[in-house]
């Protein structure tokens, strides 16, 4: 057998994809047992894997999808050669160290393929595959840390840098009962302060603290970034002096908060000062991490100052002769505009805001990109954008269809708010892996995802009837109760079946490895994410975006998007997210449902969202307005039972998607 593998694989040097089957044909030990033949053919394929992987890498202009040899194509996986060879699967099943290969040679050249999205291809294997994936990132992570040492020049050799520290905020209190106190946050947040039970920086109801109102501030925090924003505050709140923002004194109390909320980007070494009186200060500290634009490796911490190393690309010494400093001011990737006063966070890729303003060109671009055969985003080099669908904060999405078999599906750009580096981009991917593994009548399909030049797409099964949101705004009226109920049902399944999916998760402790976890939450429910099959009843519902917003928050790529002027506003949030960012249990989303179903009875989010009041308060210190209030003709059992689902004191009533169902066959 060795002679034949050799014989193969001297074909491929010579340059000629050589056939798989003529060479399974001239082995006499493989034509008279199955078993013999199986493991022969499999080494085979992996050999033929490695060299057409090699070869594609080394001919970029190539298409991944373009027939080589008349079968298989430039890049192919472990079911393009079960269809030319299924014995590979005699029952069914593909044996676990073919499909590891396949992962590590994708891995070894430039592809960036998730544990998850293996185990989703293979489910009769996904306990076991993931473990042994995640070993194989191991050892290819030892085997370029062989390499660089080799490659290093000699007794003066950089050392390899350890992996890029994640950048942090820090609060201390420097004036009052409290001085010496400090906070600090590392990863997306949220902190709201004051006086008030549910403030995450609580000070006591006393004399020494009076100038604190019940909710003063709160700040957004994305590390390195930072914004503070008053509440509608009794005394106002200060930065380094200024007052940024107060509540208006000569208005009645009631009317207090009317006053517009302003807010303050902070930076290293700023003061917030509580009230003018400056019973409580406290000062930040930002730590970011200077970056290698190239590899992403970390090159040196730094305080963030003003200027911010955003603002600058930089190159580590294994990318360049030195640690140097190449140009002054970051471009944008798409157009090469000076965007260094547009820039926030940490360097890397960013799209300036003249680009991100037509996303339907970047999305041509990266198809321009895969159909010149990159890895990344192969997934869509055959479809053809027909229309924009929608657009919103942070990207746009449109339908696109396939030329040849006319399958439409629905593309998702998605552009960072912030410089992209490759820590960013890897806990992104690692986030939304969990999402491609949802397969529910009830939830939109995420086939397939990537990325280029700074931007993301994701494709997506294609609802032909929009979303509830847009019904509502068509008919400019409530539904009727019977189609509310049904889009409730067919809703609520698709959470239910989310919320109780088994997952791969990481293991922090222990020694590392991969472990189980049930559920899965959205956390940004609203109508129009609820999309329907066709313009007309029946439908079929689909809670679409699933996990996008959380995954795009938790790498940091949103910015702060809980303030300023691009941030949404918040009707179907739980009062209990706000106070806790990080708070995703299943009853945000159960809720955030039920208050789907109050606005697709009355036209209107639960809570009554005046056009001067700060949002964030309005959740905080107000309750929903009862149903029967908004809509006098929807039925009392059932007005009750939504007015209940959406009560928060002392906590959310309905804990599970099946709890809120069998909820609503009681009233109903």
């Amino acid at each position: 057998m060795l002679d034949m593998l050799d014989r193969f694989e001297q074909v491929w040097q010579e340059g000629q994809p050589p056939d798989i089957a003529s060479f399974l044909a001239t082995s006499p030990i493989a034509a008279n047992d199955a078993s013999v033949r199986r493991q022969v053919l499999e080494e085979l394929v992996k050999i033929d894997l490695e060299y057409r992987w090699q070869r594609a890498g080394a001919q970029a202009s190539e298409a991944s999808g373009a027939s080589t040899a008349g079968v298989l194509p430039a890049r192919p996986t472990i079911e393009h050669y079960l269809a030319v060879h299924p014995e590979l699967a005699p029952d069914g099943e593909v044996a676990i160290d073919l499909v590891a290969e396949e992962y590590r040679i994708r891995r070894r050249r430039g592809d960036q393929p998730g544990l998850l999205s293996f185990a989703a291809r293979f489910p009769y294997l996904a306990d076991a595959l993931v473990g042994r994936l995640a070993q194989v990132d191991d050892e290819l992570g030892r085997e370029q840390g062989a390499q660089a040492e080799r490659e290093s020049p000699g007794p003066d050799r950089d050392v390899v840098p350890p992996p890029l520290p994640t950048p942090r905020v820090q609060f201390t209190l420097t004036q009052g009962v409290f001085a010496g106190i400090t906070c600090s946050f590392d990863e997306r947040s949220t902190c709201i302060v004051g006086k008030a039970d549910d403030c995450r920086l609580r000070f006591p109801r006393d004399d020494a603290h009076a100038t604190i109102s019940r909710h003063h501030c709160l700040f957004d925090i994305s590390p390195p970034l930072v914004r503070v924003r008053d509440l509608g505050s009794r005394n106002g709140t200060y930065v380094n002096g200024v007052k940024i923002g107060r509540r208006d004194t000569v208005w009645p109390t009631k009317a207090a908060h009317a006053a517009p909320a302003l807010e303050y980007d902070l930076k290293d070494g700023d003061e917030v000062q509580l009230g003018r009186v400056g019973v409580v200060v406290l000062r930040v500290q930002v730590e970011a991490t200077l970056c290698c634009f190239t590899c992403g490796v970390a090159m040196e911490s730094a305080t963030a100052g003003a200027a911010a190393p955003a603002a600058r690309r930089l190159l580590c010494a294994r990318c360049q002769d030195g640690f140097v400093e190449t140009v002054d001011s970051q471009a944008c990737v798409r157009c090469g505009a000076d965007v260094s006063g547009q820039v926030t966070g940490e360097s890397g890729e960013f799209i300036c805001a003249s680009c991100q303003g037509r996303p339907s060109q970047i999305l041509e671009r990266m198809l321009e990109i895969s159909r010149g055969g990159d890895a990344k985003t192969e997934g869509i080099q055959d479809y053809e954008i027909v229309r924009e669908l929608g657009r919103g904060g942070m990207g746009a999405v449109f339908l696109a269809r396939h030329p040849q078999s006319g399958e439409e599906l629905a593309l998702k750009v998605m552009l960072p708010q912030v410089a992209l580096n490759q820590r960013m981009r890897q806990t992104f991917l690692r986030e939304i892996e969990n999402t491609r593994l949802l397969q529910h009548p009830n939830v939109v399909r995420l086939r397939d995802l990537g990325d280029s030049e700074g931007a993301f797409y994701f494709a997506m099964d294609y609802c032909a009837g929009g979303s509830v949101q847009n019904l509502l705004q068509t008919r400019g009226k409530p539904l009727p109760l019977d189609e509310a109920v049904d889009i409730l049902r067919k809703a609520l399944a698709g959470l239910d079946y989310a919320h109780n999916l088994e997952v791969p998760v990481s293991i922090a402790s222990g020694g590392g490895g991969v472990g189980r976890a049930v559920g899965l939450v959205h956390r940004d429910l609203k109508p129009a994410n609820l999309f329907l099959s066709q313009p007309t009843p029946p439908w079929q519902v689909k809670v679409g975006d699933y996990g996008m917003a959380k995954a795009f928050d938790a790498a940091g790529l949103s910015g702060l998007t809980w303030t300023g002027t691009a941030c949404g506003t918040p009707y179907f949030m739980p009062r209990v997210q706000v106070v806790d960012f990080r708070f995703a249990r299943p009853e945000v989303d159960v809720w955030a449902l039920a208050a789907c179903f109050y606005f697709m009875l009355c036209n209107s989010p639960p809570r009554d969202f005046k056009p001067k009041v700060d949002m964030w308060r309005t959740i905080l210190e107000t309750k929903p307005v009862p149903l029967a209030k908004r809509n006098p003709a929807i039925p009392a059992r059932i007005a009750e039972f939504v007015d209940y689902a959406l009560s928060e004191e002392p906590e959310i009533p309905f804990k599970s998607a099946s709890q809120l169902r069998h909820a609503l066959d009681k009233a109903l």
